[in-house]
């Protein structure tokens, strides 16, 4: 069951409350006994797509022919930036691969951090500050 709820805090209380009807009407449905779930924060699609903006105004201005497309250089950073899984293989060896950033891969905690690393990332190989970055991107856009 997957329910919207709302945080309130009241007089050092914090209490989780139904966002909207049909969300109290499930809430109400459960028996009174303990439930176990797991909290998400919805991803801020703003945040999303100023990460591409950044993303594409790198890989436009990185050195020629290093990569194919800007979702190339974006794997090539998730690994630079340690935002990977790690597999075991029927032979004893570790795979390493790029985890996604995708919304149902990555709730928004997640990407805050990964878009840190990224930013401070890019600053570093430009030579720039975060602001600079983050306000070229949407001058191009």
């Amino acid at each position: 069951m997957n329910l919207f709820l709302k945080p309130i805090n009241r007089e050092g209380r914090a209490y989780l409350i139904p966002a909207g009807e049909e969300d109290k009407k499930s809430l109400l449905s459960l028996r009174d006994d303990f439930v176990h779930c797991r909290i998400d924060q919805p991803r801020n699609v703003k945040h999303h797509r100023m990460f591409w903006a950044v993303a594409r105004k790198c890989f436009d201005n990185w050195r020629d022919g290093d990569f194919k497309n800007v979702y190339d250089f974006v794997e090539a950073i998730k690994l630079e930036c340690g935002y990977v899984r790690r597999v075991k293989r029927l032979d004893g060896s570790v795979y390493t691969y790029p985890k996604s950033i995708s919304f149902t891969a990555a709730d928004q905690k997640e990407f805050d951090v990964f878009y840190d690393k990224f930013i401070e990332l890019m600053s570093f190989y430009f030579d720039t500050s975060v602001y600079t970055l983050e306000n070229e991107a949407e001058d191009s856009n």
